[in-house]
């Protein structure tokens, strides 16, 4: 399975309802990462679909370093931030990392995910998982193709 980034339905409808700009909106968004296979992202998944990482040294980050954005090949802005890195600390819970999703600050509801090709274990000390913003998110997502 290659790797998908979609903007949820749920996300799609908190950024109408956000009085900010697009890059302020992702910017009051919170990182987590995934622990069950769930195969590809839908615009129609909710956070019920995800299971958050428990392992040591895990926590969500808030992301309020998305850039400026630039454009890309098809004239979409092309927003993205810098790499994320989440690095274990202990072996007393063991998993496997299948993407990062993004949650709203109020309601925390699921707003974007990004999916892995291949699952990371995260069982050993010192291990890292890094989250890319590759190639980033475009405007023209919104319509939710990922």
């Amino acid at each position: 399975m290659a790797a998908v980034f979609v903007i949820t339905t749920d996300g799609q409808q908190a950024l109408a309802d956000y009085a900010g700009t697009f890059l302020a909106w992702l910017k009051t968004l919170t990182l987590r990462l995934y622990s069950n296979n769930r195969g590809t992202p839908l615009t129609t998944d909710h956070l019920a679909a995800y299971t958050e990482c428990l392992w040591s040294g895990y926590a969500g980050q808030l992301q309020n370093d998305w850039t400026e954005p630039g454009v890309d090949g098809n004239n979409n802005y092309l927003f993205a931030f810098p790499d994320r890195t989440f690095t274990q600390t202990g072996t007393v819970v063991t998993e496997t990392v299948w993407g990062a999703f993004w949650t709203e600050p109020v309601g925390g509801k699921l707003a974007m995910v990004q999916s892995r090709a291949t699952g990371l274990a995260m069982d050993t000390v010192g291990n890292e998982c890094i989250v890319h913003a590759n190639p980033g998110v475009a405007i023209g997502q919104l319509s939710g193709a990922p």
